[in-house]
């Protein structure tokens, strides 16, 4: 490899004809030819560079929305067709070397057509590794990739034939006139230009980043941040030969660095260089069974041993090689063992006994070789005593891996088994060490969203900031339903982003989810006697996470919920007026109305006062209003509305209690309102002043303790009176508490609109 001090140096003319003299020692009629040079070649810079921010302004007016899709075109063409005829002349590549260059590069990269791409990069050829080792150009050969991937992705939904022939190594790919070969052909040249310097790579921090690009670019995974192609192109061949590569560079190269004893030995060597271990990761992330990435890399790691232990045992132990140890149990499982698992599953829901007999198993489902998962759960079980002792230094480190355990469990067979072994006999220590707290919180995700399949977002095009913010606004506004409620638009996000790493929620029984809320509200009613809403909510025993825990149990099936939703009740009205009027605790209150919405108790939802039948008429509400769990809030609630509807966070609360309870509440609640917004109205002149923030506010300790995580400090400050009004007059709109003072019969027709869409919802929950 070329040493980077003479990277991006312009060579000139006979310098490598003539022996090197000082400048000082140049005649005074060669010193004003060499100032005159150096003044064209600055000049000549200079214009160049001025030609790419035009090219840059220009671009950014057109990606604004400004201009029309043909300039766009019309500018990113001329721009490659001048870059081409720069970098052929410049074979130093120096305007790489220059940061501004190279964004507008980027910049017109996300807007490159395929034959724009593939271009660029024959003409990168010969010059990988420089391009990789360098500190901006890197990130251009990145962005390229990222191009080629999402263009050959559009390329497989458009044309197929086309695609095809840009997969065929020693092709002359798709577009047969331009002289640029396939992009399996390019790919597969870069590739050997990458094998033939791996040793150096897999050291170097910056090579180290792109050549992790490289990887996952050959293998379909997104880089750079991009969304996931709409169909992933891999190329397993150049993938499995740059795999074979980075192994031999590791094994041998540390070996020969460090001499080590065995290949095992290099590998323990190998994960403690940052670098080295994201590359290894990198290909974990992009291994598949059956290919040769899975075979070199995966069953590589699993024969080695070290010191008469596994190779992975070590990696589970070790500070640094815990990280390749998570990659490793990430591994997607093979079809059959996931396909086993569900079915397992399913027959073990029918019964409780089997569910249990399943589940007090004490080999790994499937077996200990059946898949990653399994072999890193049972390296797990034989040393976590070890690992979670008090005054253990890796306690940190294993919760992490117990939360991918959690998190990619293949089936809700494996996470049974998981729970079982290994969780619940430390559910106390997970209560108490804030570093294994996390873990509770994924195993309560894991039950609450199963069943949830989404796909990440995904583009024909590299995003850049902008797209990606279009991107995650139509994501925000897609309603997906779950048992019965609509996911919340957070809640959406972070599970497209778990789709996005492969992770997978599998159905989980409905008596499991009940098991683990059951085993985790006792344990919460055992430290405080008025069970787990005042430990998690009010005493805030567990910090944020015990916001998420809670409000993750209510996402559970609301069958599997009941307990939790009981100890709400057991809540002072003090303590109640604290959750509503913190920002996890309004998040959680919104769930729990959807879900007391739906999940009624049986004999309120299917039989009237008299004993017959509802047939979904509605006339069950109001006999059964005065039980309602949703009345009874109401209830508690009633007295600090005055104050409640100007706070930013219980007015969400009110706007869902309002949408989703039933005839009686929702009337009683407006009835409420109305005094209030005659009021609000009476003070439109502005002249009256609105209540102070401080009234009628939850006490002093409730409040605080609500309060308590770092992140509440900003929005502790309390509103303006201007923002104050606007928070109560969208109460009033969501409640069309308007509507009810003016024109009664159409708010009543709306209302029980509202209240039989609730009953159906709650049919369909029941038949579940």
């Amino acid at each position: 490899m070329p040493p980077s001090a003479h990277w991006g140096k312009r060579p000139r003319e006979g310098d490598s004809d003539e022996a090197f003299v000082r400048f000082s020692d140049l005649s005074p009629a060669q010193k004003l030819e060499r100032r005159r040079q150096e003044r064209a070649e600055r000049k000549e810079r200079d214009r160049t560079l001025a030609y790419f921010k035009s090219v840059q302004r220009a671009l950014e007016e057109q990606g604004s929305g400004g201009g029309d899709a043909g300039a766009l075109a019309s500018i990113v063409d001329g721009f490659f067709s001048e870059l081409l005829k720069l970098l052929k002349a410049d074979s130093a590549f120096s305007i790489l070397r220059n940061g501004t260059a190279c964004r507008v590069v980027e910049l017109a990269l996300t807007n490159a057509l395929l034959l724009h791409v593939k271009s660029l990069l024959y003409i990168f050829l010969g010059h990988i590794c420089e391009l990789l080792i360098s500190p901006v150009a890197s990130y251009t050969l990145e962005t390229l990739l990222a191009s080629l991937s999402q263009g050959l992705s559009a390329l497989a939904v458009t044309d197929a034939e086309g695609l095809e022939a840009e997969l065929a190594e020693g092709g002359v790919g798709m577009h047969t006139g331009s002289g640029v070969p396939s992009s399996a052909t390019l790919l597969s040249s870069m590739a050997e230009e990458v094998c033939e310097h791996t040793e150096d790579l897999i050291v170097h921090d910056i090579g180290g980043r792109a050549l992790r690009s490289v990887v996952l670019m050959l293998g379909g995974r997104s880089i750079r941040q991009a969304p996931l192609p709409v169909r992933p192109v891999a190329f397993p061949r150049i993938i499995g030969t740059l795999a074979e590569a980075v192994i031999k560079a590791v094994e041998e190269g540390y070996g020969r660095e460090y001499h080590t004893a065995s290949p095992a030995e290099a590998w323990m060597a190998a994960v403690q260089a940052p670098p080295t271990s994201l590359v290894v990761q990198s290909l974990l992330r992009v291994s598949e069974e059956g290919t040769i990435v899975d075979r070199c890399v995966r069953q590589r790691m699993e024969q080695l041993t070290y010191k008469g232990k596994p190779l992975l045992h070590h990696l589970l132990i070790d500070t640094l090689g815990c990280h390749v140890f998570q990659s490793y149990l990430q591994v997607p499982p093979p079809t059959a063992v996931v396909v086993e698992g569900d079915a397992a599953a399913m027959r073990a829901s029918a019964s409780a006994d089997s569910t249990a007999s399943s589940s007090e198993a004490t080999s790994v489902p499937g077996g200990d070789a059946s898949c990653c998962w399994s072999r890193a759960a049972g390296t797990v079980i034989v040393e976590v005593n070890n690992l979670l002792k008090p005054g253990s230094d890796l306690v940190a480190q294993t919760g992490y891996v117990l939360q991918d355990l959690v998190l990619y469990a293949p089936t809700a067979t494996h996470l049974q088994w998981l729970w079982r072994r290994v969780l619940e006999p430390r559910l106390a220590l997970l209560f108490d060490v804030p570093a294994l707290t996390p873990v509770l919180v994924q195993v309560v995700k894991r039950c609450a969203f199963e069943s949830v399949a989404l796909t990440p977002p995904a583009s024909s095009g590299l995003a850049d900031n902008a797209a990606q913010t279009d991107i995650a606004a139509a994501s925000a506004t897609e309603e997906v339903s779950h048992h019965g409620t609509a996911l919340p638009a957070d809640v959406l996000r972070m599970l497209r982003k778990e789709a996005a790493q492969d992770v997978r929620y599998s159905p989980v029984p409905i008596t499991f989810q009940e098991v683990v809320c059951t085993s985790v509200c006792a344990l919460a009613k055992q430290r405080v006697a008025k069970g787990a809403a005042q430990y998690f909510l009010v005493d805030a025993a567990l910090g944020d996470k015990g916001y998420e825990v809670a409000r993750f149990l209510l996402h559970m099936h609301p069958a599997a919920s009941t307990v939790l939703q009981y100890s709400l009740d057991k809540l002072q009205r003090d303590s109640l007026l604290g959750v509503v009027c913190h920002q996890k605790g309004s998040l959680f209150m919104q769930q729990y109305i959807k879900v007391s919405a739906l999940a009624m108790r049986k004999s309120a939802a299917v039989y009237t006062a008299g004993g017959k039948a509802d047939n979904g008429n509605g006339t069950a509400d109001v006999a059964a209003a005065s039980g309602m769990p949703l009345m009874r809030l109401f209830r508690r609630l009633q007295s600090s509305l005055g104050t409640l509807i100007y706070d930013k966070y219980a007015a969400f609360v009110l706007e869902g209690l309002y949408e989703a309870a039933a005839m009686p509440v929702k009337e009683a609640l407006v009835k409420s309102l109305v005094p209030l917004y005659q009021e609000m109205r009476a003070q439109s002149s502005g002249t009256a002043p609105v209540p102070p923030a401080d009234a009628e506010t939850a006490p002093p300790a409730a409040s605080e303790k609500a309060d308590a995580g770092a992140d509440e400090t900003v929005e502790q400050a309390a509103p303006s009176p201007t923002q104050r009004r606007f928070i109560a007059y969208k109460v009033m709109s969501q409640c069309c508490v308007e509507q009810y003072v003016h024109r009664k019969d159409d708010w009543t027709k709306l209302a029980e609109r509202q209240c039989h869409v609730q009953r159906l919802l709650r049919r369909m929950l029941l038949s579940e």
